[in-house]
């Protein structure tokens, strides 16, 4: 029943986020529209930024648990925005808010995910030596990181969100030729 309840907060704060501003979401608001009372949501969150914090977390390790394969930089783009394209809204409300750092966090954590698993496809054979692989992960992270900021800044815009598939189509073969110069320096 706890793990019901809890959800249940998630998606009825997910709900008002796709609705209005973070800063205008209370407790209140959860708990009248998920017809629960104040004690149980204290009972699984601490407040309001310990609950986004939870979705935010939720939906990284979602992410990281899939056992998707990321054979090009458009596969990570595709899974490091996969929660943004479902609840635009929520995502420029957080994105907007003084809990922006904990979306971040979360981001680069998916980020590094899905780049290191590009990576191991891309050298399934292991000739990068482990600091060289760290830094191609260091780097095509930042990228990725980088293109999914951009979209977010612009207010999740659908012309920059084609310009980032068309930036990630023209990487495409950039990770084979690191490896190749890596390997060979």
């Amino acid at each position: 029943m706890a793990d019901f309840t809890a959800r249940a907060i998630r998606e009825t704060f997910i709900g008002l986020l796709d609705e209005k501003p973070l800063a205008s979401i209370t407790v209140k608001d959860i708990v009248t529209k998920c017809g629960i009372n104040r004690n149980t949501f204290y009972y699984h969150y601490d407040n309001i930024p310990s609950l986004l914090e939870d979705i935010v977390e939720r939906d990284a390790e979602k992410i990281m648990t899939s056992r998707r394969n990321h054979n090009s930089l458009a596969d990570c783009l595709e899974d490091a925005i996969g929660f943004a394209m479902e609840h635009r809204n929520a995502v420029r409300n957080i994105y907007s808010s003084v809990s922006r750092s904990v979306f971040e966090q979360s981001l680069w954590r998916v980020c590094e995910y899905v780049v290191s698993s590009y990576v191991s496809i891309a050298d399934e054979r292991q000739r990068l030596t482990p600091d060289k692989r760290n830094i191609v992960i260091k780097y095509l992270k930042a990228v990725l990181f980088g293109l999914v900021s951009l979209w977010l800044e612009s207010g999740l815009d659908e012309n920059i969100l084609s310009q980032l598939h068309t930036i990630a189509s023209v990487k495409e073969g950039d990770l084979e030729k690191m490896i190749e110069k890596s390997v060979l320096s």
